[in-house]
């Protein structure tokens, strides 16, 4: 169990380090619009070239809509993502510390495998957004 928690946990961390957000479709050529660890600002698909938020049209509407709340969802993906591998850092604690305790191995053990289950959802709800992202965009 010790060596499939350990090996979840390191392709977890290599595959948080290999997948980047897709960035298909607006964002102006000299704007800022990269972010901080991932997270983008709400206007990152939405702006021009000189990075003013585009006024949409009447047909451009629901995709500028869309955009927005896709750009929205895939930051609070980002930010349950490193909640998660925080529960991990937690839950390896809790293990590490247990001395041998039964009762805290096995705390150790649920926080460990709780968080893994929440990256593993994470990150493939950041997938599907970036997915449904670069269709919008194209």
């Amino acid at each position: 169990m010790k060596k499939i928690l350990i090996t979840l946990m390191m392709s977890l961390a290599v595959l948080g380090v290999g997948v980047q957000p897709v960035y298909a479709g607006g964002g102006g050529e000299g704007c800022n619009t990269g972010g901080f660890l991932g997270i983008r600002p709400w206007y990152a698909l939405v702006v021009e070239g000189d990075c003013k938020v585009k006024q949409p049209t009447k047909d451009e509407l629901p995709k500028f809509v869309w955009s927005i709340g896709l750009i929205i969802l895939q930051d609070l993906f980002m930010i349950v993502g490193y909640a998660a591998i925080g529960f991990m850092i937690y839950g390896g604690w809790w293990y590490l510390r247990s001395e041998g305790d039964p009762n805290n191995v096995a705390k150790g053990k649920k926080i460990l495998m709780s968080a893994a289950i929440g990256a593993a959802i994470a990150l493939l709800a950041t997938v599907i957004v970036n997915t449904i992202i670069a269709v919008l965009g194209s």
